[in-house]
């Protein structure tokens, strides 16, 4: 770990995955944002770049890691609990180090009894690799749109699932047509993977001569500016994204002066923000 001296700023590495998305770009922002505030220089990793070499290094040079919804390599994460160095994970829950996430379950819960309640029964979903992991968002948002289905007498043998690789409106169109076939099966959808995956598969819909929210609803996840803008408007699960990379840094923050001792974990709340697709 980096020593810190009276001439130079504390530096906190931030680890993600998948870069491009909307989600994590939105999650920098708010650290970015923090960060400036309290005068922490912020460097930036791949989770596909620590090797063994890159993560010692990024230990020398840190006060502070942030992990932004991925989960390092055993070898990895090893390392840096070795180095008692302070760490954060965004949108993974991990009991002994600091973690900052919505109640997942809850959320996917709440998505799954919003279709039932506009009267959808025939549903579908959209995943995303993250899915299989059971560190991941997905993979607990799922498990609570699985419960609400089963309070409900639906069987989740029954639904039809679509998924995406990346998490942007092309693969959501791709979701669209790996299940047109079966099309007519459906009447709702949950994006669980996110809006843009939703949003993508909304605009590939109305490109089949679907009319939304008639003949499918459909329901995304985060809330991104682009669900506003879109015709109809995406009903969605609103997660206070930028908030997240906000509170990683004032975890840090309190980590540095000593006023947490115990892995901190932040449950933030979400909002069902109903639009034109339901």
């Amino acid at each position: 770990m980096k020593k810190q001296t009276d001439e130079c700023k504390k530096t906190i590495s931030v680890i993600c995955g998948r870069i491009g998305s909307t989600f994590i770009s939105t999650v920098i922002r708010g650290i970015e944002n923090k960060a400036n505030e309290k005068n922490y220089k912020i460097e930036f990793h791949s989770l596909n770049s620590l090797t063994e070499e890159e993560t010692s290094k990024t230990i020398e040079d840190s006060h502070g890691i942030v992990v932004v919804s991925s989960t390092p390599s055993k070898m990895a994460l090893n390392k840096i609990q070795k180095s008692k160095i302070p760490l954060v994970f965004i949108e993974r829950n991990f009991n002994q180090h600091h973690c900052i996430m919505i109640d997942n379950f809850k959320a996917g819960y709440k998505a799954g009894m919003h279709l039932i309640k506009k009267g959808r029964k025939k549903l579908g979903v959209i995943l995303d690799p993250q899915t299989k992991d059971k560190t991941s968002a997905t993979y607990h948002r799922l498990e609570g749109f699985k419960k609400c289905l089963k309070e409900n007498s639906i069987n989740y043998k029954d639904i039809i699932i679509t998924s995406v690789n990346f998490h942007n409106i092309e693969e959501g169109r791709s979701a669209f047509d790996k299940i047109y076939k079966h099309i007519k099966k459906i009447n709702g959808i949950f994006g669980v993977a996110g809006d843009l995956a939703a949003i993508g598969f909304l605009l590939e819909a109305k490109s089949h001569g679907i009319t939304i929210p008639d003949d499918i609803a459909i329901i995304g996840f985060d809330d991104v500016e682009m669900a506003s803008a879109v015709e109809p408007s995406l009903t969605t699960i609103k997660q206070p994204i930028l908030k997240m990379g906000e509170e990683a840094i004032n975890i840090l923050h309190q980590v540095f002066n000593k006023k947490i001792k115990h892995p901190a974990r932040l449950v933030l709340d979400t909002e069902l923000i109903i639009r034109e697709t339901t």
